[in-house]
């Protein structure tokens, strides 16, 4: 970060602290301001109460699951581009979440480079 400022701000939904730290990471190698979720409960209401440029969102959280998370988001119409990542994907998972509109999935464990690519193409600011 070379002035110290952030350009993008990134809601992390993630109930892995491993996971969270290696993606946090990443994004502010970015220049992004991370704020982390634990659970689906926390990942709605920080989406819901702020002005954020993404949200990197697990399906396996407690609380709330990725698929009740977006869900809520959309009939709450919150404006937000939806990055899911999982673990584990079939078929039925990914074409439910193709439903539902996210922007963009991502397989676990995620590469600088699957990152990269995904947040320049879908993430505002």
């Amino acid at each position: 970060m070379d002035d110290g400022e952030f350009v993008k701000r990134v809601i992390l939904a993630d109930r892995s602290q491993e996971s969270r730290h290696h993606l946090k990471e990443l994004l502010e190698k970015k220049n992004c301001s991370v704020v982390e979720a634990l659970d689906g409960e926390d990942a709605v209401r920080k989406s819901s109460n702020g002005n954020y440029d993404a949200l990197i969102l697990d399906l396996s959280l407690p609380t709330l699951d990725g698929f009740q998370v977006i869900s809520i988001l959309q009939k709450r119409e919150v404006d937000i581009p939806i990055i899911v990542m999982s673990g584990k994907f079939d078929k039925d998972k990914i074409f439910k979440l193709m439903q539902y509109g996210v922007n963009a999935i991502l397989a676990k464990p995620i590469s600088k480079r699957k990152l990269d690519d995904v947040f320049d193409r879908f993430v505002r600011g």
